[in-house]
Formats: structure tokens, sequence, C-alpha cells
């Protein structure tokens, strides 16, 4: 059996759907023979369906410019998500980036607060260290609180072995001072100005040149440098330290003591300020303003501080303060006017006491009386204290 083969389609004209409609309204038309008429209708009909055609056609031309200006939208829409895209990746990688350089700030800060932690350990042994050595040489030791930092340039114990005679005023060219070894102390609280210093201790060869080293001192009374104020002293003793240890209220004892404990501490330690010496040695300060109670009870002072002013009340007490010497005198006010007679001052320093020599009592008291030979008295005791 032959089989059938699929045959082409058979090719019709773009208008044939229009003629076979056209065809089929002339035959199915009563009138189509009759007349104009049913050709008027045909022709009504015809322009009906043109004109809906048209306006199809503009609907669909407004259709496609509004999907012209979707796609415009769109186009942008994806440019704008790619530039995002590329944001997002922009900030992952910086984010990354910034991840990795806090796990190196991280290590190094590890690194840094290792050496920390060793330094702190290096320093409680050499503070360990410098406490035993202190404990060796204190017998001929001194402290020496004034001497401006770095006065004495690259080596301190040449520097103290040509300084202490020449401010002392001491003849050592057959007897020199030698100093084994001198250091300065280190501070434990900042410096707050250009004008503080650490205390020197020096460790003398000889303990007679201790010795006459304090005796010097205690005959000159006041030592200046440089127009500044010297204090020298025996090494302080093991008990003091551990006196002001029993003071020290600070969580991790550090070695310090509130502003307010400091004439407690002076007392313990066997001197008897008045609480006006006592806020004259801390910078006399005022019970009101910025130095309220609160902070007398929370500004810190630190040991070797707190050093120079025992030794400055020690020394206060042993010469004798303003007070004492005008409460003196005025046992030879009889008149009560602030004045003594010239002669009878005379009289008392040369017989009682530490005699002086008419010399010097002349050198005292001159230009100190006044024409009726009198003298005042607190005028005078100033005089003296000043010079």
């Amino acid at each position: 059996m032959l089989k059938n083969k699929p045959t082409s389609p058979t090719l019709l004209p773009k208008d044939f759907h229009q003629i076979q409609y056209d065809a089929s309204l002339a035959s199915t038309s009563p009138g189509l023979h009759t007349g104009a008429e049913p050709l008027a209708s045909l022709n009504s009909g015809d322009t009906a369906t043109k004109e809906l055609v048209v306006e199809i056609n503009k609907k669909v031309d407004q259709a496609m410019e509004a999907m012209k200006t979707f796609d415009v939208k769109i186009s942008a829409l994806n440019s704008r998500t790619d530039m995002l895209e590329d944001l997002i990746n922009s900030l992952a990688r910086s984010a990354s980036s910034t991840y990795v350089t806090m796990k190196n700030e991280q290590t190094k800060a590890q690194v840094r607060q290792h050496a920390i932690d060793c330094l702190v350990d290096e320093n409680k042994h050499l503070s360990g260290r410098i406490e035993q050595i202190e404990k060796q040489v204190q017998p001929h030791a001194l402290r020496i609180h004034g001497l401006p930092e770095e006065e004495e340039g690259q080596d301190l114990v040449v520097f103290l072995e040509k300084w202490l005679p020449a401010v002392l005023k001491l003849d050592t060219r057959d007897d020199p001072i030698v100093v084994q070894r001198a250091y300065r102390v280190s501070g434990k609280e900042p410096k707050t100005n250009a004008n503080q210093c650490r205390t020197v201790v020096a460790r003398l060869a000889e303990f007679r040149d201790k010795e006459r080293i304090l005796q010097q001192v205690e005959k000159l009374k006041t030592i200046t440098y440089k127009n500044k104020p010297i204090l020298i002293f025996p090494d302080i003793p093991k008990e003091f330290k551990e006196a002001f240890m029993l003071f020290d209220r600070t969580p991790t004892g550090e070695m310090k003591i509130a502003y307010s404990q400091c004439g407690d501490v002076l007392r313990a330690l066997g001197q008897n300020p008045t609480n006006a010496e006592v806020m004259r040695m801390l910078g006399k300060p005022k019970p009101e303003g910025k130095f309220t109670q609160s902070k007398m009870n929370t500004k810190m002072l630190d040991f070797e501080t707190f050093l120079p002013m025992l030794q400055h009340i020690a020394r206060a007490k042993d010469q004798g303060t303003y007070e004492d010497f005008v409460e003196g005198l005025r046992v030879f006010d009889k008149e009560g006017n602030g004045t003594v007679m010239g002669a009878e001052l005379r009289h008392v320093l040369v017989t009682l006491g530490e005699k002086m020599t008419e010399s010097e009592v002349e050198q005292l008291m001159s230009g100190q009386e006044d024409a009726n030979g009198c003298i005042n008295y607190e005028a005078f005791v100033k005089h003296i204290m000043s010079g």
C-alpha cells in the first residue's frame, strides 16, 4: 500500500477571510439584490470595523511605548543592581581586610601586654634588690633632697664628691669625702612641674664622713643651691617605712597616703606639728574651693615626697619656730609694746644658752635698734630666720 504523503498547505490570499466574510453577508442578506440599501449597511459595518482596528492599533502602540519605557527602567534598575553588587563586594573585601587588621592589632596588643608584664616583674625584682642594698648601706647613707634633675651630668658619684664639700663649705683637701655609690630614687608620682626632682641617696665610704656632713648641715641650718633649698639628712630607718605602710590604704599597696593623713603619720613618727604647719608643708591647700575635704582625702602623697616633709618638720622642731622665738623674747617685753631693750638682749645672747661673742652679737643686731635703743623683737626674729 502506498502511504499518503503530507501535502503542502494551500496558500490563501491575504484577504481570503475578509472575502469569505463579505460573501457570507451577501448570501444571507435578504435585500442583497433589491437595491443599494444593503450595500450602505455593508459599508457602515466595514467602517466600524476599521475604526475598531485603528483603536486597537493605538492601544497596541501605547502598550509598545509603555513596554519600551519599562525596558528602559528595567535596564536602569539592572545597572543600579550591578553597582550595588560591586559596592557590596567592595564592603565585603574591606570588612575582611579590617578583620585581618584587627586580628593583627590584637596580636600586637598581646605582645605589648606581655612585655609590660615582664617589665613590671623586672621592676618588682629591682625594687626588692634596691631595698636589700639600702638595708646594707643604711649606716653610711645620706639622702639629699632638692638637687635639680640632671644637674650631676653623666656621673652622680663624681659630682657629689665635688658638690658636697662646696655646698657645705667643708675643707676636704687633706681629708676628701669618698662616695662609693649614689642613685636617684625612682619616683612613683609623675612630675607635675619642671622644679620637681627625685631624692638622691648617697653611700659614703666612711661613717665619719657621714657624721662630718651632718654636723656641718646642723651648723649651717639652711643650705641652698642655685637659690633652691637643699635638705641633707640620714637615710630613713626601715621602721619609718613600715610605719608609713600602716597608713597606706591603696588597694595594691602603692606606698601612698592621703593628704588628710599626713599629720597623723608625722605624729606617729615622733613629731608634733600643728595643723597649720602640716598645711604649709602640703603647699597651703585651702579648705574651700578646689581643695575640699573630699580632695584632701583623695589626693595622694608617696613615701619619697613625704620624707623631705618629715625632715623639715624634724629640723624645725630642733631649731625652734618663729612662734617659739617670739614667745621667748616676749618675756623681756616689760612694757608689753612689742619691743625689748637692745642692751638686755645683748646680755642674754652672750651669757645664756649657746653663747655668742660680742662681735657676733653686734653683727646680728646691726641696724635693728631704734633711736631709744629698743628692738622690735617680732621684726628681729623675722630678720634672723630669713637670713
